[in-house]
């Protein structure tokens, strides 16, 4: 009887190492940005961060810039970070241009975690004073 327990508690210490990271292997985590544009003049650009992956993402944040054109004020723009973000759920963040200007400017968006490849999305658009033309269109990472 006692061999027959000792037998089975080293299959058992065997086996489970082998078969946890086959549990596990399918699990990952992938985030994505989508900026939504329209022909509108407008103060506001909506941006939806997406965990499409099937993991938790940990310590989520997003930050954007603008680039190009006369900016008057500062071009970087941190947004809220997450301490994590379930699969499936998607953020609603808006973004406003911190400064003002003129020209034609790029806006991009960088989202990373602690668990995830880092994701960009850029749109070309241009800028009068506070306010933003955009294309018609939506960008996704």
């Amino acid at each position: 009887m006692k061999k027959k327990m000792i037998g089975i508690f080293v299959f058992v210490l065997i086996v489970i190492p082998i078969l946890a990271p086959m549990a596990t292997a399918d699990q990952e985590t992938e985030l994505d940005i989508e900026i939504v544009g329209g022909r509108k003049i407008r103060r506001k650009i909506y941006l939806i961060l997406r965990n499409i992956g099937n993991a938790t993402a940990w310590n989520v944040h997003m930050d954007g810039r603008t680039d190009g054109g006369l900016i008057i004020g500062p071009r970087g723009y941190p947004f809220k970070g997450y301490s994590s973000m379930s699969p499936g759920v998607e953020v609603l963040h808006m973004f406003i241009v911190p400064g003002r200007g003129l020209g034609r400017i790029e806006i991009t968006v960088t989202a990373y975690a602690a668990n995830a490849d880092t994701v960009n999305a850029s749109v070309n658009g241009f800028i009068f004073g506070r306010f933003i033309i955009l294309p018609d269109f939506v960008a996704y990472s």
